[in-house]
């Protein structure tokens, strides 16, 4: 049983640098370094397989646009753009329900907040113009 754990282990942590491998695409070692602000040595021995600093990764997402979610487990798609259709083409119809009740309860809120700025300017602006 510990074999299949750690044959478990070893085949999510080869699958992440597959994943961090696809990422990385053409670019070399000295500019993926450069993105995400670590050494270009330190570069390579993640991409050999050591286990990267959460620095390096956060880094590397937030620079390429890579989904921290895929880079990490797989799910999700490989573009972090892509992720929020993703997230609404696989959603229970009732979390999306839910999530528009709040949308518009927070549209409802910022509306009546504007309308609220709206009419204490224009009283501001009445009782500057009117003679004093």
């Amino acid at each position: 049983m510990v074999v299949n754990r750690t044959m478990h282990m070893t085949q999510s942590t080869n699958q992440f640098h597959d994943r961090l491998k696809i990422a990385m695409g053409d670019l070399t070692l000295r500019r993926l370094g450069e993105i995400t602000d670590t050494h270009p040595e330190t570069v390579r021995r993640y991409m050999n397989g050591h286990t990267p600093s959460t620095v390096f990764i956060a880094n590397l997402c937030s620079n390429l646009g890579i989904s921290g979610e895929w880079l990490l487990s797989g799910k999700d798609p490989m573009m972090a753009k892509d992720v929020p259709l993703h997230a609404i083409k696989n959603a229970d119809p009732d979390q999306l329900m839910l999530a528009v009740s709040e949308l518009v309860l927070n549209l409802v809120e910022r509306v009546e907040r504007t309308e609220q700025l709206m009419q204490s300017r224009q009283g501001v602006e009445f009782k500057l113009k009117t003679p004093a």
